[in-house]
């Protein structure tokens, strides 16, 4: 790739990502259905992969420590933007797995174009992080490899020992899932004695509470039959005195 046309893309991009935050920032908050917020969330991943891949291309090709730099941090914040965005599609789709078909003819675009491809600054600044885990690998390797040769040579006295050994062993293990047997009903009996308590306590406030209304209705019935035998007392005490005064009396 010449330097010119480095460039030309680098401009491209650049613009295009601008334009693409500007727009994402802008944009309406809510949609009138879920698919359109969904076919929303997918033009922006379609748009932000296009991206990272022209930005990993350059980043590939420039020589110049600062710009690379600057596109890294772009590519860094591209990722983790996609990230976000296949979230959503998950929460849109309720799939792991998210269908562009119908995208893919609008952007003229195959779907080999919409895989996600992991930025190669990803392996190669780490390789020799990489490099040094796989050496730590073969060394525990190799010293496995010579602790099962060291014990393929013991002498046959010794032999008997480690069978007596495994036999320990597989006795120990039927011991220990005796034991979790036990703890494990015991805890299911504890559940259940608990879940009685419990549902006994809740009939006993249930019956405490009936009776209680019980009681209260009783007194109200009282309370209202004696209201009433004073109130029609008081009333025929009335009329009386009323039926005197007529009467002159």
């Amino acid at each position: 790739m010449s330097q010119k046309h480095l460039q030309t893309v680098w401009t491209g991009t650049q613009i295009k990502l601008s334009r693409l935050v500007t727009s994402e920032i802008s944009a309406s908050k809510g949609f009138d259905s879920k698919r359109q917020a969904n076919n929303y969330v997918r033009e922006l991943f379609i748009q932000y992969n296009d991206i990272m891949r022209k930005l990993d291309e350059i980043y590939e090709t420039l020589i110049h420590p600062q710009k690379r730099l600057i596109i890294r941090i772009l590519l860094d914040g591209i990722v983790g933007r996609l990230v976000e965005l296949k979230r959503e599609m998950i929460k849109f789709d309720n799939c792991e797995y998210t269908y562009f078909e119908d995208l893919a003819l609008d952007h003229n675009k195959t779907l080999d174009d919409l895989c996600i491809k992991i930025p190669r600054y990803f392996s190669q600044d780490r390789f020799k992080a990489v490099e040094q885990r796989n050496h730590t690998i073969e060394m525990i390797l190799n010293r496995l490899d010579h602790s099962k040769t060291n014990l393929s040579i013991r002498t046959s006295s010794k032999s008997l020992l480690i069978t007596k050994t495994n036999q320990t062993n597989v006795i120990t293990l039927a011991h220990a899932v005796r034991i979790l047997q036990a703890y494990e009903r015991a805890r299911q009996g504890r559940v259940h004695a608990y879940f009685m308590h419990r549902m006994k306590n809740e009939v006993k406030i249930t019956e405490t509470k009936l009776i209680n209304d019980n009681h209260l209705n009783d007194s109200c019935l009282i309370i209202q039959t004696i209201w009433r035998q004073k109130y029609s007392e008081k009333l025929f005490y009335e009329k009386k005195i009323e039926q005197q005064k007529l009467l002159g009396m």
